[in-house]
């Protein structure tokens, strides 16, 4: 077996690197290739090539490789002290693509796939929690405890996230508001036979304001009343569903 385990983690590029540059001397992956020379310590951190710890990435969706001088890779690369090749599904579905990769027990290092239930099942990935638990600003921002615990599997332990999945908590993060109030109306409709209508308006509105200047709002307003024309007078039944939607920005 050419690797022993796989390790799932971030694939945010930034956040990978930050990531495994903490961590990445303990992947037991064999393909990693980690020089044994050491990175400056001044404010700013720059590792030379022999300290760069390079690493394999399968995505089981289809996309385009880089370059392997790819200018930006360097650049996180020297600042992160991590390297990621990247490969993309191509002529397979991902199910097939991850059964490929149980069958021939080689993994890359880092992987994304539809199927992650398949590969904890075949005990190819490493859990994530003391690498989680080691960068606690991470930790905070990205998740809440529950919204942690929702990725933990049966055994105890954490194989994956989801970082383009993150909940926001609105709740958190804007603010709600809801209005109530009732009051009078009365207007016509149409010129050639026009109808009259009056009676009492109630208004009952909810409304989210967004951390960012958005509101989105909704407004349930009925006309209880009379109609009148053409030698007819009714009871206002169309006033019960005056319901209306709301996107504002706030100056």
């Amino acid at each position: 077996m050419k690797f022993k385990k796989l390790t799932v983690l971030l694939t945010c590029t930034t956040m990978v690197a930050s990531v495994l540059s903490g961590c990445g001397g303990s992947t037991p992956a064999a393909s990693t290739e980690k020089g044994t020379g050491s990175a400056s310590t001044g404010e700013t951190t720059s590792y030379s090539e022999d300290d760069i710890l390079n690493l394999s990435m399968f995505i089981t969706m289809p996309g385009s490789e880089i370059n392997d001088d790819n200018e930006i890779a360097q650049m996180i690369a020297e600042k992160y002290g991590v390297r990621v090749k990247e490969t993309w599904l191509t002529g397979q579905t991902a199910a097939e693509a991850t059964g490929t990769l149980i069958a021939s027990d080689e993994y890359p290092d880092l992987i994304d796939s539809d199927d992650m239930s398949l590969l904890l099942d075949a005990g190819a990935l490493l859990p994530l929690d003391e690498y989680i638990d080691k960068y606690p600003e991470f930790k905070e921002k990205w998740f809440t405890e529950d919204e942690w615990e929702k990725f933990r599997q049966p055994d105890g332990h954490i194989y994956w996230i989801n970082p383009f999945g993150t909940a926001i908590p609105w709740n958190n993060q804007g603010e709600w508001n809801w209005s109530l109030g009732v009051g009078a109306g009365a207007g016509i409709h149409g010129f050639k036979q026009p109808f009259w209508y009056a009676g009492v308006v109630g208004h009952v509105g909810v409304e989210y304001n967004f951390w960012f200047p958005l509101q989105l709002s909704v407004d349930y307003r009925p006309n209880i009343g009379i109609v009148a024309g053409n030698k007819t007078v009714a009871f206002n039944t169309a006033g019960f569903y005056g319901v209306s939607l709301g996107v504002r920005y706030l100056f």
